[in-house]
């Protein structure tokens, strides 16, 4: 994007002062300007914005409404491929992106369109968390898994912010919750959000239908991710939705001995191993569905000893199993 210190400029011309204008949206000053002779789509050297460029990205809607109004075009891109609505679903400026959508000739390739590295409206927006924006650009035929030229989807960009809300939008709305993106070494959106600690996105995607055992190229898995970064609540949220406790990366090492690795320094690492373990000892899922927490090392202890009956335990009062299952 094109910072907005660029538009100023102390030169007296009407097209640069009209630039200066859509930046400080006066809107009486700027159809001054336009009377004295400024093109309402002249652009500026180096950058290419134009008027309603600036404006769109500042937020200035009387502004965009004025220049729109007058006959400005709204598809007309900078220097780098950004239209007015990508800079406005940049800045969250949801107003602007209606306005200016409502007033196309062609919505459809306006919401579509991208920057010269691939970049849509909608991966700039999920990018920032800009859960109206994202949701305006979907009801106007956004595609929800329009890739940048280095393979990111709006998903993916969304996971790696923490942007919940976002997330969610893009989950119920159809999003392919396992796309990976080629220089992403095949890291889906449930194994970015596991890397970086968001235990309510993985949640999210799992409750999604996400495949939470989906491995990278180098044959990591989300949990085995969350285990070396010692994130315990993730490393927590995925077994308590079936994660695979035994899968092996390339080097085959599993998510456990990825914990231990690095146990001697980072006591959350200790957690994970120690959790992981509970699981592999106990004999899988089963053994953390009637407890809150790892159990005691006496009840792991008897666990371990009778090897987990054929028959479940009593079942636990529904509040109790709700906390895994919701």
């Amino acid at each position: 994007m094109i910072p907005a210190v660029l538009y100023q400029s102390s030169d007296t011309s009407p097209v640069l002062l009209l630039l200066d204008l859509a930046a400080s949206g006066d809107v009486d000053a700027a159809r001054e300007c336009v009377r004295a002779g400024a093109g309402l789509d002249e652009r500026a050297p180096g950058s290419g914005t134009t008027p309603l460029y600036v404006a769109s990205e500042l937020g200035h809607l009387p502004m965009v409404t004025y220049l729109v109004a007058s006959g400005a075009r709204i598809d007309l891109a900078a220097a780098d491929g950004s239209t007015p609505l990508l800079a406005a679903a940049w800045r969250g400026n949801v107003s602007v992106c209606r306005h200016l959508l409502a007033h196309s000739s062609n919505r459809l390739r306006l919401v579509r369109r991208s920057r010269h590295d691939g970049a849509s409206p909608l991966v700039v927006s999920a990018h920032m968390g800009h859960l109206d924006v994202c949701r305006c650009l979907v009801e106007h035929g956004a595609r929800l898994d329009q890739p940048t030229d280095a393979g990111v989807t709006p998903l993916l960009v969304a996971a790696f912010g923490g942007h919940l809300d976002v997330v969610r939008l893009l989950r119920d709305e159809g999003a392919d919750l396992d796309r990976a993106g080629p220089e992403s070494r095949g890291c889906t959106p449930t194994f970015i959000a596991a890397m970086t600690g968001n235990a309510a996105v993985v949640a999210c995607l799992a409750d999604g239908g996400a495949d939470v055992d989906k491995a990278n190229t180098e044959r990591s898995t989300p949990l085995i991710a969350a285990a070396q970064a010692g994130e315990y609540d993730v490393v927590r949220c995925l077994v308590l939705r079936g994660a695979h406790v035994g899968l092996r990366t390339g080097y085959g090492f599993t998510a456990e001995v990825a914990a231990e690795t690095v146990a001697n320094v980072r006591p959350e690492n200790v957690k994970c191993a120690d959790l992981l373990r509970t699981v592999r000892l106990a004999g899988g899922l089963r053994a953390l569905m009637y407890v809150t927490a790892p159990p005691p090392p006496l009840l792991l202890l008897v666990l371990v000893l009778r090897r987990l009956p054929a028959t479940p335990p009593p079942p636990t009062p529904a509040p109790l199993l709700r906390r895994f299952y919701y």
